[in-house]
């Protein structure tokens, strides 16, 4: 009996499950078990839209610098022959002098080695640049692992998480740079434009409701002072304040009686 009868065909869906495991091999699929003995949590259908996302974007890359070449072989026929020359002798130097050699003759004459030297550090300057640029977007990658650190902490997150964040934001630069974009990057830019206009109007409630309670704080102390109490006359309170009191001094006084 032939040895591959033996073997048990994989179903589409854990065909599916070992290349997304093997493509992103720190994630734990619904349906697997991790190291931890935990069952895993991540979705498959999502690791296939992510890999689709990926294989598009690549194949989009590649169409692009392909693209770039056809157009340079159609407008200059004499680089698809220096190209041509290379496959043939395997010594770009060699197939640049077989093409380019009465160009290279220039160089005996002053004009042509003037224009030479200006094409040269013209490159020098752009190889300059681009190793300036990568050096600093070590040091950004850098820092940004960093603050991601720092911020991870003050969330309470673990390391995966950690990870999960950044790697979630650059699969959003990626898509951007090859305009994708899902409900989840509609939903995060909402979240943002409505922010400042979500803590105006708590602070605003905040105020108003400070002055309310304020406001009845001074009513319930106006309303907890004692009333005065009425006098024996069976009058209030306030009458008998306003009645002169004389009757004390009526006897000491020497004018009693002449008015």
């Amino acid at each position: 009996m032939p040895e591959n009868e033996n073997k048990a065909v994989a179903s589409p869906r854990e065909q599916l499950l070992e290349r997304a495991s093997s493509r992103y091999p720190d994630r734990v699929f619904q349906g697997q078990t991790g190291q931890d003995g935990q069952e895993g949590q991540d979705d498959l259908e999502q690791a296939i839209l992510d890999m689709i996302s990926e294989q598009d974007t690549q194949i989009a890359e590649s169409k692009s610098k392909n693209d770039r070449l056809v157009e340079l072989f159609t407008t200059d026929p004499s680089s698809a022959e220096f190209v041509q020359k290379w496959i043939e002798t395997g010594d770009p130097r060699v197939a640049l002098v077989e093409t380019f050699g009465d160009d290279l003759s220039e160089l005996s004459t002053e004009e042509g080695r003037s224009q030479f030297s200006e094409n040269l550090q013209s490159w020098r300057d752009r190889r300059a640049e681009n190793d300036r640029l990568n050096t600093e977007a070590d040091e950004n990658w850098q820092k940004s692992l960093n603050d991601l650190d720092s911020w991870g902490d003050e969330k309470g997150l673990d390391n995966d998480k950690k990870a999960e964040v950044i790697l979630r934001l650059i699969r959003t630069v990626s898509n951007g740079l090859m305009n994708i974009y899902g409900p989840e990057d509609f939903d995060m830019v909402l979240k943002e434009m409505n922010y400042d206009n979500d803590v105006a109007t708590a602070r605003q409630e905040g105020e108003v409701a400070g002055r309310n309670a304020k406001i009845a704080e001074n009513r319930r102390s106006r309303s907890s002072v004692p009333s005065v109490p009425p006098t024996l006359n069976g009058q209030g309170g306030r009458s008998a304040e306003r009645r002169p009191r004389v009757e004390e001094n009526e006897e000491a006084s020497p004018f009693r009686g002449i008015v």
